[in-house]
């Protein structure tokens, strides 16, 4: 488990400028689309393992699925917290 996070995490370094510099343009209503999206999805697989866990009687499946849930939503807290703090929310789409 370790080799594959010690090759990972680099690269994802070495692509952050690149994403960076392709999400300055990008457009309010596709980053809210975006957020919106990883949102779902994150809660989505989440929701899935847990049926997964339900159905196969797994008690660590249904336990990650709750861990990473609780994860999921602090951070989301925590994100929403900071962009507030620090003035980098985004402003309300008034169109």
């Amino acid at each position: 488990m370790a080799l594959p996070v010690s090759l990972v995490l680099p690269s994802l370094s070495c692509g952050d400028e690149d994403i960076r510099d392709g999400a300055k343009n990008i457009d309010d209503s596709a980053a809210d689309t975006l957020q919106n999206t990883g949102e779902i999805l994150s809660l989505a697989s989440l929701a899935a393992l847990y049926g997964a866990g339900v159905w196969k009687d797994e008690e660590r499946w249904r336990h990650g699925a709750l861990t990473g849930g609780e994860s999921v939503l602090l951070s989301f807290g925590l994100a929403k917290l900071a962009k507030v703090s620090f003035g980098r929310e985004r402003p309300p789409n008034e169109f």
